[in-house]
């Protein structure tokens, strides 16, 4: 890919990413970053600015794709575009800590989860709503299962009968 090309389309996925994250400048995305404006041109110019706009495009549930090409949806899953708050270490302490066993508990997790509008609620929705048709597919098979079972014992039985008439 010839230089000046992708220097132009480095530019417009920078473009689109201030754009997306609501800043007006570089200098505001740098801060966004937790870097220098100077440490930004470095990454810019070594090409490792686009690992840190990926991050924060996933953080806020938009769309990397979108943000390379300008194609196709913008956000996944409930995606608003604001930044999606990291817990904090004390979070995940407490919670590897706190592992009762209780339904509730999971229940209570289970919640917070699905009403957090993010791609994990997505994720376990899709994946309760699996469990659940598995468990109902798995009741209708052992419902087969015995019905073949009742009509072996008929064929059994009928069998039986023939024989005794002959």
């Amino acid at each position: 890919m010839n230089k000046m090309y992708k220097n132009v389309e480095d530019e417009l996925i920078i473009e689109r990413a201030l754009d997306a994250f609501g800043c007006q400048n570089q200098e505001q995305l740098a801060d966004l970053f937790h870097i220098s404006p100077q440490d930004l041109s470095n990454r810019k110019r070594k090409g490792t600015l686009l690992k840190l706009i990926e991050k924060e495009s996933f953080r806020r549930e938009i769309s990397y794709d979108w943000i390379k090409t300008g194609k196709g949806a913008r956000t996944f899953g409930h995606g608003t575009g604001h930044r999606i708050s990291e817990p904090n270490e004390d979070y995940f302490l407490s919670q590897s800590v706190n592992q009762s066993g209780k339904i509730s508990d999971s229940l209570a997790k289970t919640a917070a989860i699905l009403e957090s509008k993010s791609i994990f609620s997505d994720a376990l929705q899709s994946n309760i709503n699996a469990f659940h048709y598995a468990l109902i597919i798995e009741k209708k098979l052992n419902i087969a299962l015995q019905k073949i079972d009742d009509l072996e014992e008929w064929k059994k039985t009928v069998e039986q009968r023939l024989l005794a008439v002959k």
